[in-house]
């Protein structure tokens, strides 16, 4: 193993630049090798004392795992500029709060006064194309010479057709990260939306309406302590 660890090495090595007894030395960079402990041996344990050292009490508590949006974020440069795919990580980049896609039922869902509803107006259509026009406008104003301004423009139109927004489209409503499953809309029975926010049943709190929670519903009034209670009185 260590000469297929060395080959990996020694490409780092020759980039290497600020040092006269490394620079451009293959034999200095072999010497070197041999010399080193690879930490890779160790993995975690060595990676978390290291932590420690700089004041971490316990480095798997100080670190959250990456939720699968922003994983997915992480990936999305890798697709060729202005391709459908591309287009579409911009769409979702811009649009990730107000849309999700129910593939069991072909539903898309909004984000809409502080809940999500089903998509009854195209809303879904029309964001997407709203990014798309963004774009197709900023290619218009590329181009330094006369034939990169007249391939932007090429580019530009076909960003802005109906063709590329129903073909972005499908990528979106594919992207698991704008996907969901129909029952994981009010799916914490703890959790009741109102229109003044989400109330924890638990400890009656209220906290502002989020996305993230996934509330469908809403009641018809909200909370209000000072109310009064004849009926409910009564009933006691």
């Amino acid at each position: 193993h260590g000469d297929a660890a060395f080959s990996l090495f020694s490409p780092r090595a020759a980039r290497h630049t600020g040092s006269a007894r490394v620079e451009g030395r293959a034999a200095t960079w072999r010497a070197d090798w041999r010399r080193m402990r690879p930490p890779y041996v160790v993995g975690y344990h060595w990676l978390a004392d290291i932590a420690r050292s700089y004041g971490f009490t316990d480095a798997t508590a100080e670190f959250d795992a990456l939720d699968a949006h922003f994983e997915a974020v992480a990936q999305v440069e890798s697709a060729a500029a202005y391709s459908d795919k591309w287009l579409a990580d911009r769409v979702i980049e811009e649009h990730y709060n107000v849309l999700r896609f129910v593939p069991a039922s072909g539903v898309w869902h909004v984000w809409n006064e502080g809940r999500w509803q089903k998509d009854a107006v195209n809303l879904a259509q029309f964001l997407v194309s709203q990014t798309l026009e963004k774009i197709s406008a900023r290619l218009c104003r590329e181009g330094a010479t006369d034939k990169e301004k007249r391939e932007h423009l090429t580019q530009a139109r076909r960003v802005a057709s109906a063709y590329c927004r129903d073909s972005v489209l499908k990528f979106v409503e594919a992207d698991p990260r704008i996907t969901i499953r129909p029952e994981a809309f009010d799916a914490d029975p703890w959790v009741l939306n109102t229109p003044a926010g989400i109330l924890d049943l638990r400890t009656g709190a209220i906290g502002p309406h989020d996305p993230a929670a996934l509330c469908s519903k809403m009641t018809a009034v909200a909370p209000d302590a000072q109310a009064p209670h004849s009926t409910w009185t009564r009933f006691l």
